[in-house]
């Protein structure tokens, strides 16, 4: 699922920002050599730091986890859909947040 074109997407957008690697990797809490190698496919990170990342780059976690593209929508479809019918409901789900519910079913 990471490859090249994740971590140049990533890349681009921490320039964009004018953060150094160490710089973002601090504000994420990982590693600059994790930042490194994640921009050079050479890492998968957890969702939990993606999610970090996407928020101090100001980008929808899917660019970082599907370079840029738009998941398969269909499978998107067939995990949103269910989910979606929580939303208003009292579910220890909606704490979690819907978006990030997704992306780990469609990650496993």
């Amino acid at each position: 699922m990471i490859n090249e074109k994740n971590g140049k997407i990533m890349k681009d957008l921490r320039l964009k920002k004018d953060f150094t690697q160490a710089e973002l990797g601090e504000k994420v809490g990982i590693s600059r050599q994790s930042i490194s190698q994640f921009e050079r496919g050479k890492l998968q990170l957890s969702v939990d730091v993606l999610e970090r990342l996407a928020y101090h780059l100001d980008t929808p976690i899917v660019n970082l986890i599907f370079g840029g593209e738009n998941p398969n929508t269909t499978l998107f479809d067939d995990v949103k859909k269910p989910l979606d019918r929580l939303k208003g409901k009292n579910f220890k789900l909606q704490r979690m947040g819907l978006e990030r519910i997704y992306l780990i079913m469609l990650l496993n």
